[in-house]
């Protein structure tokens, strides 16, 4: 299955960008502009990154690896911008929660594409062919 670079495809480009962008600020931003949702923050960090790594995911099904990678180097890169602010301390222990929700998210978006694509109908190309039989 492919999304067409119309409607799907632009709403989930948007909505992994406004996320990304979300998160960098959050994390890099005033500590007094951050919130705190409804989750723990030991909930929170992973969540933000699962939906990141889901959004992603989605947007370049064929690539989980690549897309885990990306997230994960972007993770990794806010951690570390997090010591340079004076009010943020970048952590592993933060690091890790942080790839662990992409991980899923991505996962997830994997399996997503793989199930939407068995039930997916065929190519008009392959109805075709079969057909002919």
């Amino acid at each position: 299955m492919k999304l067409e670079d119309s409607g799907p495809q632009r709403a989930l480009r948007i909505a992994a960008l406004l996320t990304a962008g979300l998160i960098v600020f959050f994390t890099l931003g005033p500590i007094e502009a951050r919130e705190q949702i409804v989750l723990s923050l030991g909930l929170e960090r992973p969540a933000a990154f699962a939906l990141l790594g889901l959004l992603s995911g989605l947007l370049a099904p064929r690539r989980p690896l690549r897309v885990f990678l990306l997230v994960l180097i972007g993770c990794a890169l806010l951690e570390a911008m997090q010591t340079l602010t004076h009010s943020r301390h970048g952590r592993i222990e933060d690091f890790w929660l942080k790839a662990i929700g992409a991980a899923l998210g991505v996962l997830l978006a994997h399996i997503l594409f793989r199930w939407m694509s068995r039930r997916a109908p065929p190519h008009e190309g392959a109805r075709a062919a079969t057909s002919r039989e």
